[in-house]
């Protein structure tokens, strides 16, 4: 993969639309009040699938957020969790659609296949995640929690 090519890539893709594709969201009714003054935050994040039809590059990134009970030590992903320690839990995935302006569009895949993937590794998320805070601050206020803001994006999980 040359830099070359994938300065070419990133002149030439723009975000078009991003879109809601699917959301799922439940609380613990039975988490006791004690508990909800001391919670920590899981959130982990990755893609789901990539789709590149001629000049159309869509690509959808799920979200999952967990906020569970401090008493739970250190657990390195979701399942770690006991359900009755979890005060909720939020997942969606989020469909990026991009529009890619090259005059080759016919050998994309073959000719550009490493400098996409590299930008959906590094540039999707960043394009993604403003929208992710906005959707986990409203659906927490939704649920009758406060507002939950979630940090700027960086390279980096939570679980």
């Amino acid at each position: 993969m040359s830099d070359e090519k994938y300065n070419k890539l990133i002149e030439s893709i723009e975000l078009d639309d991003i879109e809601l594709y699917s959301l799922e969201c439940w609380k613990n009714k039975n988490f006791p009040p004690k508990k909800r003054t001391s919670i920590q935050i899981g959130l982990k994040s990755n893609k789901k699938e990539t789709y590149l039809e001629q000049t159309d590059l869509n690509v959808q990134f799920g979200f999952e957020i967990t906020a569970f009970s401090d008493e739970v030590d250190d657990p390195k992903n979701r399942e770690d969790i006991p359900n009755k320690e979890i005060l909720f839990n939020i997942k969606f995935i989020l469909e990026l659609n991009y529009i890619l302006d090259l005059d080759d569009v016919d050998d994309i895949l073959i000719d550009y296949k490493d400098e996409i993937d590299r930008f959906v590794e590094n540039n999707v998320p960043v394009n993604a995640w403003p929208y992710a805070r906005e959707i986990i601050s409203s659906v927490t206020t939704r649920m009758g929690f406060p507002s939950l803001v979630i940090p700027t994006y960086k390279h980096i999980g939570f679980f």
